[in-house]
């Protein structure tokens, strides 16, 4: 029987630093883990206290406690919801249940880890959604809105040049809030000096001053319900719009202050609520 050959392998030896380093490495990453894992309780609680201390969340007990509810699943859309609707407080409760509530309404503010269950949605910002017999509650920044009668319908059907599309880029300013409504749209544009308010999507007011060769007929509608008040049209969608005149000629002079329209704070959501360049 034949012998066996054998290939001896030589190990390479291995670097002493190179170990050390694979050490290191697997210990600070477990003890990371390790850390997050029997300190979240800790670091939940700080971090709600740390938004209590701001002003922007506190836990609270409702009298009313069959109050109504919707189906939120983090903070920013209980938020905005509840301002939509002109509500001061946003409150969450089991992770995701949204409910909103006036600075009137009877409440009374309890210890913070009672407000410790996460929110049901997964994002970076791992936030708290009440607990399970308590409310997180949130400020939504709900300003009531000022008047805007400065035009009557007769007035609005005369300002109205129609419904067109539009054809190439304009240069003007614009306002966008779910609080629009048509008026609104043309006091604004009139007090920033601009011969034309447009309108589109329910919610876009925009304000040009020349609109000739702008814009062309189209067979579309301005069917958009205002989003401040639906039972008025605002527009059509995309750049389908409502075009006004608002009055506005170039020997009026200066406009008289108007703090409507220096504080935006009413027009204000999550998203909206901005003049800009367009």
């Amino acid at each position: 029987m034949a012998d066996k050959k054998y290939k001896i392998v030589e190990k390479p030896e291995v670097n002493r630093l190179t170990i050390w380093l694979i050490v290191v490495v697997f210990l600070c990453c477990n003890g990371v883990v390790l850390a997050e894992e029997a300190g979240s309780t800790s670091n939940q609680l700080s971090r709600v206290e740390r938004e209590a201390d701001k002003g922007h969340f506190a836990c609270v007990d409702l009298e009313d406690d069959d109050i109504k509810s919707k189906k939120r699943t983090s903070v920013g859309p209980c938020i905005d919801f509840c301002w939509k609707i002109r509500k001061y407080w946003a409150l969450l409760r089991k992770g995701d249940q949204c409910s909103c509530i006036n600075k009137n309404d009877q409440y009374k503010e309890v210890d913070t880890s009672k407000c410790n269950k996460r929110c049901v949605a997964k994002n970076k910002w791992r936030q708290n959604c009440g607990g399970k017999n308590h409310f997180s509650k949130y400020s939504t920044g709900y300003v009531k809105e000022p008047d805007f009668d400065a035009f009557d319908k007769f007035q609005l059907k005369n300002l109205r040049q129609g419904c067109f599309k539009q054809k190439k880029a304009l240069t003007g300013i614009e306002l966008q809030t779910e609080r629009l409504e048509q008026s609104m749209c043309i006091e604004f544009c009139l007090y920033k000096q601009f011969k034309y308010a447009i309108i589109s999507n329910g919610d876009l007011c925009k304000c040009i001053s020349n609109g000739n060769g702008y814009f062309a007929p189209t067979k579309a509608k301005c069917s958009v319900p205002c989003s401040g008040n639906k039972k008025f049209k605002c527009g059509g969608t995309g750049k389908t719009f409502h075009v006004y005149k608002t009055g506005y000629h170039s020997g009026a002079g200066e406009m008289e202050y108007d703090k409507r329209f220096e504080d935006l704070s009413w027009a204000n959501s999550t998203k909206l609520g901005k003049t800009m360049m367009f």
